[in-house]
């Protein structure tokens, strides 16, 4: 390539940049302000219906991803850094994240005004609490009411959220949810779930353990643009159905023989959940005294969560 080809190649990838870059900034917004005057007309319709046309974003990212032709949002801040010595790529670069800051403190703004979708209860959730067993929920697969301390009969742990190699070690898995019957059948059909399901309609459950709703932290960029990530990869992103609170934030707990909460993890933003693999490791280092995995430095900046994994998942 001659040097006047380069040259040209170059400029094609700035304006390939900028053009991307203030698509998704612009799309951002106009998002933004329509929230704005949305939130003014009535916040209870923007937090219970209008707040989901924030999900556009989503689309805006995976667009704009397309067109730069990466995957992550890491690998697009890497081109634009190959791109800085440009002024006017630092300038709509800058542009964008100004908007992002704006959405997120107009997000944080809402959560004010909603009491922060603090919830009222008992003390704080931590490691050594005792675990809210007795609270009635319903098991949907053998459709009759249950409690954490029936489910745990027979199992040295119960696990709410893991993978098959917990059975192994004497760990029960469990999945809970809330809405309907209806819902949480359509719901484990469509993520084709194979551990129990059980049902907490009126979250006597999520508010027991500490676990809050929230608008920022389900519709924050950093949220949007993992589902980006997800849709270019290729993964399915599941409908939201109809009885679905998206301001819900889930976590995952363990609870030992004993009723006593060994790990705790409340979710901090929709996507926020540890992994399979942290929750084993936990695991048989609760029933073994050491972790299935030797390989340390790949586990301690995961297990060093103030709240921590768990056998619940929400």
């Amino acid at each position: 390539m001659s040097d006047e080809e380069k040259k040209i190649s170059e400029e094609e990838e700035v304006l390939n940049h900028l053009g991307a870059i203030e698509t998704l900034s612009t799309l951002l917004n106009s998002l933004l302000e329509q929230a704005k005057q949305n939130v003014q007309e009535s916040l209870e319709t923007f937090v219970s219906d209008k707040v989901r046309q924030l999900g556009q974003a989503i689309g805006g990212y995976f667009k704009c991803f397309n067109a730069l032709h990466v995957m992550t949002r890491q690998e697009l801040e890497s081109k634009w850094k190959a791109c800085y010595q440009n002024r006017d790529v630092c300038e709509t670069v800058d542009n964008l994240f100004e908007v992002e800051e704006s959405w997120n403190d107009f997000l944080r703004n809402v959560d004010e005004k909603l009491d922060g979708g603090v919830v009222t209860g008992g003390p704080p959730v931590v490691v050594g609490s005792t675990a809210p067993l007795d609270i009635t929920l319903f098991n949907i697969d053998t459709e009759s009411p249950t409690t954490l301390s029936d489910f745990n009969i027979g199992s040295n742990n119960l696990l709410l959220n893991a993978r098959q190699e917990f059975e192994n070690i004497r760990t029960k898995v469990a999945v809970v949810s809330f809405g309907s019957q209806e819902k949480a059948i359509a719901w484990k059909k469509d993520t084709k779930c194979e551990f129990p399901m059980l049902l907490d309609a009126d979250r006597r459950l999520y508010v027991a353990l500490g676990l809050k709703r929230s608008v920022s932290k389900v519709w924050a960029i950093s949220s949007l643009v993992y589902y980006a990530e997800q849709k270019l990869a290729g993964r399915k992103l599941l409908s939201m159905l109809d009885e679905d609170d998206p301001h819900q934030l889930g976590g995952d707990f363990i609870i030992d023989s004993t009723g006593k909460l060994v790990l705790v993890y409340q979710s901090k933003t929709s996507t926020d959940r540890p992994s399979p693999r942290v929750c084993l490791v936990c695991t048989s280092t609760l029933l073994y005294g050491t972790p299935l995995s030797t390989n340390q430095d790949e586990l301690r900046p995961k297990l060093s969560f103030s709240l921590i994994p768990a056998q619940v998942s929400l």
